[in-house]
């Protein structure tokens, strides 16, 4: 907005005055639909319609997020004004809570519990945590019961494996790299470490490899 400097002075100006001051002030009706125009702009990054969205995207969250902590700022009698704009607000943000919800249960849907996990697995098991951490309490309350059951399962049945990738530079971890396993490492045995191998049985590392 090419006034919004002048705009916010206005609005500090206003605001530095008396309660006793304030309502000698008559065209405070200007400054609140100048506040409005301004964050009405916010709206150009999205779509005309929530309906127009077509997969997620973390730039149109950023937009969306943007618009919410800019009405968060505004005077309550600016949000007034801009009321029927605000609900236009919630169904955008509903729209990407859907997708966002949507994404945890597609990954949610790739996992089971199993006798044996490999390394993949341990990998989707771990995506799915940590994209359902990354949902709102709101968000969260939208995944099924069933699966934050069957993600907890699996959470449990991993717990003691360790990839190759988690052995880092240990000795271990270099040892077994050189045999391009992709099977996770379920526990310590004794000094060594368990490698499952489908192909070889359960093969028992030393500390020397």
């Amino acid at each position: 907005y090419a006034h919004a400097d002048a705009v916010a002075d206005a609005r500090a100006a206003y605001n530095a005055l008396s309660a006793l001051t304030k309502p000698n002030v008559t065209n405070l009706d200007k400054l609140i639909g100048l506040e409005a125009a301004i964050w009405r702009e916010g709206f150009a990054a999205l779509p005309e319609s929530p309906e127009d969205i077509a997969e997620y995207s973390d730039e149109l969250k950023a937009a969306i997020d943007a618009l919410r902590a800019a009405y968060d700022q505004l005077d309550p009698a600016v949000q007034a004004a801009v009321a029927d704009d605000e609900a236009l607000l919630c169904e955008f943000e509903a729209k990407i809570a859907e997708f966002r919800v949507e994404y945890v249960n597609s990954l949610l849907s790739a996992i089971s519990e199993k006798d044996f996990y490999r390394a993949a697995d341990v990998k989707a098991i771990r995506a799915a945590k940590a994209a359902y951490d990354e949902l709102t309490a709101e968000e969260q309350s939208m995944i099924a019961e069933a699966d934050l059951q069957k993600l907890n399962a699996c959470l449990a049945d991993i717990r003691s494996y360790y990839t190759l990738t988690d052995l880092g530079n240990a000795s271990y971890g270099q040892n077994l790299a050189r045999e391009n396993f992709d099977y996770p490492i379920g526990g310590w045995v004794g000094a060594g470490a368990k490698l499952a191998d489908p192909m070889r049985g359960t093969v028992v590392f030393n500390a020397t490899g």
